[in-house]
């Protein structure tokens, strides 16, 4: 498989709803993969306290809110990267979780580390013909947003599926 890596800013401008648009080419072939375009905050988000023009404020280190003790995490939070926000993707919203549990916990014990949300993930893409490409991102934890596209070649194939076995077992105990 080609590697391509690039460390740039992505995401939607600040206040835009269409997110995570990601356009490559690698031989010859274009893919413009996009996750939750058009979504809107669910009136819920809209009219409550914790909202901020419609989406969760949260400390991108700990996705902890202004309120004391409430967390948010997930499609509702705008997490912002200069001009553009984190993506709205399940990868990142499973990096987050992790955080959110481990800061909760060191709340309730009153003492320990939680690692900063780094809004880290891999998320796989078909292309037809059994060929996968994988795009890894890390948005949070260097100095700028760094992505790293691979494939997509059939190797990529065991990789989603072993992606996705894992997550079913993980999360539903199948």
């Amino acid at each position: 498989a080609r590697r391509h890596r690039q460390q740039r800013t992505i995401g939607p401008p600040l206040g835009h709803h269409p997110v995570g648009a990601i356009t490559t080419q690698h031989h010859h072939q274009q893919a413009t993969p996009r996750s939750h375009g058009g979504r809107r905050p669910p009136a819920v988000v809209l009219e409550c306290p914790l909202g901020d023009q419609g989406w969760i404020r949260v400390d991108p280190a700990t996705m902890q809110t202004s309120f004391d003790r409430v967390w948010a995490m997930g499609d509702v939070v705008q997490i912002p990267i200069g001009e553009f926000a984190v993506p709205k993707a399940g990868a990142f919203a499973e990096d987050a979780a992790a955080t959110v549990a481990a800061d909760i916990l060191r709340t309730i014990q009153g003492h320990g580390e939680v690692d900063p949300f780094q809004a880290q993930g891999a998320c796989y893409f078909e292309f037809g013909e059994g060929k996968v490409a994988q795009i890894a991102a890390n948005f949070l934890g260097g100095q700028a947003p760094d992505l790293a596209l691979e494939g997509p070649s059939l190797e990529f194939r065991a990789y989603k599926e072993e992606f996705e076995r894992s997550r079913i077992e993980k999360w539903f105990g199948k």
